[in-house]
């Protein structure tokens, strides 16, 4: 039986239970702006717009400032992975976790207790950050959307839609998931702050203007921005590239781990003061922790994630399609 619940300017995810219990289907429905998911349950899940997001023109003031400041600062972005990662055990099941942990990973991911510490430094980078980029939405029942998100979680092999459905839950638990650690100084803005910072001509402007611009990345994109930016000294820190997106795995298993070996290796780094200046960052859950590690050390660190895709010319998620690059085109000018 199919149980649907509207509300205005909500997501509204209705439950299907068929068979056991097993999910069969996800059916979308736009109606009013509103969207309904079926899956396999007599619940029913609601998401509501969150709260206090700054808009990003705020966010980028903030930037800028600290910037101009010299002022040591952390600007992070939680998404999926980091729910993932946040979440395991209590709303994640374990096949889920080591899922991301590969994806992330590969053929490093180990058993799942390798990986604790990686969550708990993850949520003291979130308790350190000036900016924590968070998703529009949360779920209204977290106790509903635990027992969805277990029970998807646990399927071996999901459909499509299965897949859809859980992805949608894991983004709206980011809410539930980073609140406890946040201080109350810290700002909370949309988490593709970084598309809106590349789109704005942000990263152009800071890149110009940084004098000494660090990069944490596994794109080699140093010569273009030593190209496009001549005055700007450089110093590109390489770490191995989300296992998901690597077209030539070659090697893999033989090469370093990038958690824990790499992560320690740059951790002793940052922690020795090498990283003044700017750094911009593009390293999974693991760049969250650099982030948080250079800011102590008295560094400005922006997390841009697949930006550093963009830059590099890797088109590894949709957005890239019709986003508007500014930072490598010539001639382009910051918003005012």
């Amino acid at each position: 039986m199919l149980t649907v619940s509207y509300a205005s300017h909500r997501y509204v995810a209705a439950l299907f239970h068929r068979g056991g219990g097993d999910v069969n289907r996800l059916l979308q429905l736009r109606l009013r702006g509103t969207s309904i998911f079926c899956a396999a349950s007599d619940a029913v899940l609601m998401f509501e717009p969150a709260v206090d997001l700054f808009q990003p023109r705020d966010i980028e003031k903030s930037v800028y400032s600290a910037v101009e400041q010299k002022k040591s600062f952390s600007l992070i972005r939680c998404g999926d992975g980091e729910s993932v990662v946040l979440g395991y055990p209590q709303f994640v099941h374990e096949a889920r976790f080591m899922m991301w942990m590969t994806n992330f990973f590969g053929t490093h991911a180990d058993a799942p207790q390798r990986f604790e510490p990686l969550r708990t430094q993850l949520e003291r980078a979130i308790s350190d950050a000036d900016v924590v980029g968070t998703f529009r939405e949360k779920v209204s029942d977290i106790e509903k959307a635990r027992e969805t998100a277990l029970t998807l979680g646990a399927i071996q092999n999901l459909t499509n839609d299965q897949k859809l459905e859980l992805n949608q839950i894991e983004w709206r638990l980011l809410d539930h998931l980073i609140k406890p650690h946040l201080r109350r100084q810290s700002l909370l803005t949309t988490t593709n702050i970084h598309i809106k910072m590349e789109e704005s001509g942000l990263l152009k402007t800071l890149a110009a203007e940084a004098g000494q611009l660090n990069l944490i990345t596994g794109n080699d994109v140093r010569e273009k921005l030593e190209a496009a930016f001549p005055g700007t000294r450089i110093t590109q820190h390489r770490v191995p590239t989300e296992y998901k997106f690597e077209t030539s795995r070659a090697g893999w298993s033989e090469s370093m781990p990038h958690f824990p070996d790499v992560f320690d290796q740059l951790m002793v780094q940052i922690k020795a003061g090498n990283f003044e200046g700017v750094t911009f960052i593009g390293a999974g859950p693991c760049g969250k922790i650099y982030a948080s590690a250079i800011k102590d050390a008295g560094g400005i660190a922006i997390d841009i994630g697949s930006i550093m895709d963009v830059w590099a010319g890797r088109n590894t998620r949709s957005f890239m399609l019709t986003m508007r690059q500014r930072t490598l085109m010539p001639g382009t000018r910051p918003d005012a």
